[in-house]
């Protein structure tokens, strides 16, 4: 239970440093103003998504990825029921 208690007093430790310095510091703002030509990625938006060009062995590697991650949610799914 001690453990429990250390590891709480902990965590309201760090919150409220965090806190602390947000109100220091302030809201950060960046001094960039983005343009179409300045955005990172911009070459790759069509006005209605990311078109991002990979190659084929990591658009395999990509559909394998999801495709074990579907499976596994279906495992999963199916051995908390």
């Amino acid at each position: 239970m001690y453990c429990l208690i250390r590891n709480h007093e902990q965590h309201i430790a760090i919150l409220v440093a965090v806190w602390i310095v947000c109100i220091t510091i302030g809201p950060v703002s960046s001094s960039i103003q983005y343009t179409r030509e300045t955005m990172p990625g911009a070459q790759y938006y069509d006005g209605k998504k990311l078109n991002i060009p990979i190659s084929k062995e990591a658009g395999i590697k990509l559909i394998e990825r999801w495709t074990h991650q579907a499976i596994s949610s279906i495992m999963a799914s199916i051995a908390t029921q």
